[in-house]
This record gives C-alpha cells, structure tokens and sequence, in this order.
C-alpha cells in the first residue's frame, strides 16, 4: 500500500514502479513492462532500449520516464516501504532523474539495481552501505558518482555505461567491480579503497585512472581499454594478475589544441562503438557521439573543459600523461602484451603522439609477460628496482626509450611472438569475437616449441640491442644476465663482447669532438671541430688513442674472450712484418747483405722487454724503406699493447 500522502504525491510513473518492485519485478520504464529478472523476456526488453538512455535522453525520455529523488529516497528510508521490499531488492531499469541524487549515508539490505538510469545532476552514494549489489550497468550519469567510505558487501557493476567523475576512494567493495565497456570522462578515483574481488576495466575508455594504494583481493583486467590521458596506481596491492594487453591511450582529435577522445570506430565492443555500429541513423549516432562524449563532463549541469585541455591548461598534461605502476606489489603476472603508449589518429601534428612515461619503478611481481608492438612512439619505458621472479619477454619489436636499472630478474625466458599469439577458435559474429584472443596472449606457459634458443645469433643481437637501448646506461640488468646464462654453460662469447661495449662506452669520450662525432657524425663534428680550442683537440687525441687501445682489449682478453686470441694477434702481425721486409732494400753494413732479417727478428719486435727477447743485437737493426721503419714502429707498440692485453687476461683469471 502506499501512504496517503505519498499517493497524492507521487506521480503515476511512481506508482507503477513501485507496484513492480512489490512484486519482485523489475520496472522496464522504457516499455512500461514489470518483467522477471534473469529471463529471456527481462533480458530481450533490455537488450531493445539498450543505447536509449544515450541518444538524447531529455527530450525523449523526461516525460515518460521521470522519476524523483525524493520518490526512491522514500522507498529507502520509510520503514513501511523498506520492509515491503522483498529479497530480489530494487529493480529499476530507464529511469531518468532531472535533479540531483542524494543517499549519503543511506544503509539497506537489499539489491539497488538503477540499470539504464539517466542522471542529468550526479549521484551521491558517499557513506552509502548496502549488504547487497548496487547496479548502475548501462547507465548515463552527467556530473559526479561520489562512493567515498560507501560500503558494497556484494558486487559494484557499471558497464557499459557513461559516467563523468566516479569517486571511489576508501570504499569498501565485498566482491568484484565491473565496468566493462564504459565511457569514463573524467576522473575514475579508487585511491586507498579495498575491493575484494576482481577490478574489471576490460575494453573501458577510461580518462584518468588513480588507484593509488589500494587493495585488489583478485585481478586487475584492463585488456584492450584506452586511456585517454593518464594512470596512477602507485602503491596499489594486488593479489592476483595486472592484465593490460594492448591497451591503448586515446588520440589527439582537434587540430590545434589538446583536446582529446577515444576513437568510435575502434574494433572494440565498448559503448562508443556499439552506438556507431548498432545504429543505422547517422543523425542518432551523433547525437549519441555528443551525449556521451562531446558534451562531457558536466560539472553542476554545465558542460565542463575536455580533460585534456584542462590538464593542458594547467601546466601539468606532461606529468598527467603517464601510466605509473610504480611500488605495485602483484602477487601474479603483471602481463604487458602490444603497449606502445602511442596516442594514434592525431589530426595536430604539434600535439603530443604518446605518453610521457610507462613507469614501474619500485614494483614486485609474481612474474612478468613483456611484448611491443611495432612503434616509433617515444614514451620512455622506466623501470628501476623493478622485481620479479620470472619474465617472459619477446624482443622481436622494441620500444624506442627505456631506463632501467637494479633489476632483480630470478629467471628470464625469450619467448617467440607466436607464443603469445595462441591459435584459438574465435566464436562466428558477436561483439566480444577477438576478446578472448587477447586474454591469452597473457596465458603463456614456456616450453621448447614457443621459446627462442639463446645461443642463436638472432636472439642474441636482440638481447644485445635491448640492453644497449637503456638510457640510464647502467649495465647491471645485463651483467647479471651474462653471468646467469654462463653459468648454464652456454657460449656467450658474442653477448660478452657486447657487455663490454656497453661497460666502455662512456669512456674514451672525453671531448665533445668525440660526442658529436659518435652521436651525430661527419657534419656534426666538422662544425665542432671549426669552433674547437686546441684543448679539444688534445682530448680529441686522446680519445682516439684511448678508442684504439680498448678495441683490442674488447676483441682480444675482455670478459673471458679465448686466450686463443691472443695468440692468433700475435701471429697475424708476426706474419704480416716477415712479408712486409721482403720489400726492403739491402742494407750494406749488413754481414751478408739483401738477406731477410728472419723470423726471429719479426718475433724479437713484438717483445717489449729486451731481456726476453732471442737476438738482442740484431733486433736493434732498422729497415731500410721509410714507410718500413714507421711499419716497425707500428708492430713494436702493438707488442707493448698485446703484453698489457695479456697482463690483463692473467689478472683476471687469477681472479
């Protein structure tokens, strides 16, 4: 029954609903049907009004589907109608709230289910607690959805809907949040709050996402979402798997400014591309493109600066412009398949075409799955203090920038691009057909058939690349990995000679004449060179000598190379002065003139202490040939090179 003052109160909409909700229905607003929840005929009705809440709602909807805050505050609150509510709760589909929603501090015990609903002022839940599920799933609602403190003992399900700022912080949530394929156009805060179950962002167009030291008692699945300007979610625990297989970061849409959006078209099942694909009308369709995006966010029923061009304005899009995972700790697989923080389909070349920053600085993981896509998008991957005790990682594309550093890697695995490309059936038509085909790409299992053979030279030019990218140019993460592999018995000659090249490569390069040669070329240095004092010249030279030497250190001794090498220099230069003196003139004070000096003589100048050597005498005597003598000046230093190269091998083999 409905109170006396209620009835003349309440409108006839009201009164229908709640007729419905008394019989355990739920009330279909858009065909005026009470029908069974979780039946073909509840889930038909549903599927038919679907994008209605999003294709100008006011004018078409106000009227007939008009509910008041106060009408479900009352339903709520009054013990009368609370206890009449029976245990399949509040079930309310299409309902179109003109004023602000306000249950702060309401507590219930059932189900609120506001499917469909189109809020034109916000929604207040903070302090809400209810023992049950709160529903908002196919919802539109301009201005802020404020859960701070809320209590959900059950589920919190937003997909597929369209929302402005959604405030989470310090809430509680028993079970899961769900908000697969939903339009989020500002911020999405979830700042300290504990959500027990799984976060579920799958195919989302999310803004700004900021999860900073909260709690996820399952996954975080964010596959296939698109985030438009950032990410925090520093500190956050998660007891189960981060899952971000290719997802994306927006675009840069309007030709001379920052604003922003999320591509329509985009082969992803999410709200923008079921409005594009599901409705034939064009006018429909931009009429709904407007509703959820173009007019959005709204701030106390006014349309609101894009965030983009917010964050732009406010000095702070470069520092908003990054996905920080750092001091994470997951104790399952952070799973980093096809990222390459590129912002596509700009139409402002002067924009920004990708995200500062990928960080994981500080972050723990159970294991990690690491693969890019192809990309010249400059968004440095930044990782220092990273852990993990297992990565599998596919080098066949490699991002552009990372700095990396102090990396704990207990082992690490190469996997072939097919191995996180799994084969599976996709299901004939839906919308969810390549869903599926990206979530395994984070269910790699390592084995012989999927894995690349690190003594192949391929694989190791690879490893050597990757390494040799890391800007902060510490080779700690790559020493370690050597050392690893060597102690597997694997030949690693090849990734030893580019260790050392990584190791050296800041010295030698004391001149900003050898910088510019090294990192610019000919054109550069030349320029240098005109300005450059004689001081630079100086270090210039030496440089270049400093250059020399290590080159015969790197391909002869460095880092266990074969003391064979040795040997084979020695010979190759003992050899080359025996044939180069057969071109000499005679020497007339010579005992038996025009004779070849000998073998002797060639070994004797390549040893640099005299007292070692065979004949003392007769190693003293010069040729005769100008460019001769220059060439035994040349093999008596190379000696002395070759002595201090052996110094080192037996230094570090005593080690």
């Amino acid at each position: 029954t409905i109170a006396a003052t209620d009835k003349a109160e309440w409108s006839n909409c009201e009164k229908w609903v709640w007729s419905c909700i008394r019989q355990g229905l739920e009330a279909n607003l858009f065909n005026k049907q009470c029908t069974v929840p979780r039946t073909s005929v509840h889930t038909a009705a549903r599927q038919q009004w679907q994008l209605a809440p999003f294709i100008d709602p006011k004018t078409n909807y106000e009227a007939t589907n008009g509910l008041r805050a106060k009408f479900l505050e009352t339903i709520l609150t009054v013990p009368a109608y609370r206890n009449a509510i029976p245990a399949i709760g509040v079930r309310i589909f299409g309902g179109f709230f003109a004023d602000p929603l306000n249950l702060e501090n309401l507590s219930i015990n059932t189900n609120l289910v506001l499917d469909g609903a189109m809020m034109l002022r916000g929604l207040r839940l903070t302090n809400f607690r209810t023992e049950k599920n709160l529903s908002l799933d196919g919802s539109n609602i301009r201005g802020s959805l404020y859960l701070m403190r809320s209590h959900i003992d059950g589920s919190l399900f937003m997909q597929y809907g369209a929302y402005d700022t959604v405030d989470l912080r310090d809430a509680r949530i028993g079970a899961s949040f769900e908000g697969t394929g939903s339009v989020f156009n500002s911020d999405l805060r979830f700042d300290r709050a504990r959500i027990d179950g799984k976060l579920v962002l799958i195919k989302a167009r999310l803004t700004m996402v900021r999860g900073a030291l909260a709690q996820i008692g399952g996954s975080l699945d964010m596959r296939i979402a698109d985030v438009r300007l950032g990410m925090d979610l520093s500190g956050a625990a998660i007891a189960g798997d981060v899952r971000m297989p290719e997802m994306t970061f927006g675009r840069r849409a309007k030709a001379g400014s920052s604003y922003c959006d999320w591509n329509p078209d985009a082969d992803t099942d999410n709200l923008l591309n079921r409005i594009t694909k599901t409705v034939t009308d064009r006018t429909l369709v931009e009429a709904g493109l407007r509703e959820v995006v173009e007019t959005r966010p709204t701030l106390a029923g006014q349309t609101a600066f894009n965030s983009c061009v917010a964050a732009n304005d406010a000095g702070a899009l470069t520092e908003m412009n990054s996905a920080l995972l750092r001091n994470m700790k997951i104790d399952g697989t952070l799973c980093l398949v096809d990222i390459t923080g590129e912002i596509a389909g700009s139409k402002n070349p002067s924009a920004m075409l990708n995200v500062e920053t990928i960080s994981l600085d500080g972050t723990t993981a159970k294991s990690t799955i690491l693969r890019w896509k192809a990309s010249k998008s400059k968004t440095l991957w930044h990782a220092v203090n990273f852990k993990t005790d297992h990565m599998l990682v596919n080098l066949e594309n490699q991002p552009e920038l990372s700095y990396f550093d102090n990396l704990e890697v207990g082992s690490l695995t190469f996997m072939t691009r097919e191995a996180t490309d799994q084969i599976i059936l996709k299901p004939l038509g839906g919308p969810d057909q390549d869903d599926e085909l990206v979530k395994t790409k984070c269910d790699v299992t390592p084995v012989a058939a999927n894995t690349e053979a690190l003594d192949n030279r391929v694989t190791q030019d690879q490893i050597i690349g990757f390494f040799g990218k890391n800007t902060s140019r510490s080779v700690q993460p790559f020493t370690k990995f050597v050392s690893r592999l060597e102690a597997t018995g694997l030949d690693t000659t090849r990734l030893k000679i580019g260790l050392s090249e990584l190791q050296f490569r800041n010295s030698c390069s004391t001149s900003e004449l050898t910088s510019a040669w090294r990192s610019m070329g000919w054109k550069a240095f030349l320029l240098h060179a005109k300005a450059a004092k004689s001081q630079e010249y100086y270090r210039f030279s030496m440089d270049s000598i400093c250059a020399a030497g290590y080159t015969g250190f790197k391909y002869s001794v460095a880092y266990g190379h074969r003391p064979l090498n040795l040997v084979l220099w020695a010979l190759g230069l003992i050899a080359l002065l025996y044939i180069a003196l057969w071109f000499d003139k005679p020497d007339p004070d010579a005992e038996t003139p025009g004779k070849h000096p000998g073998l002797i003589y060639t070994i004797d100048n390549l040893i640099p202490l005299k007292p070692y050597r065979i004949d003392r005498a007769k190693a003293e005597q010069k040729p005769q040939h100008g460019w001769l003598k220059f060439h035994l000046a040349a093999h008596r230093g190379l000696g002395v090179l070759l002595a201090v190269l052996a110094f080192f091998f037996i230094y570090r083999a005593s080690k």
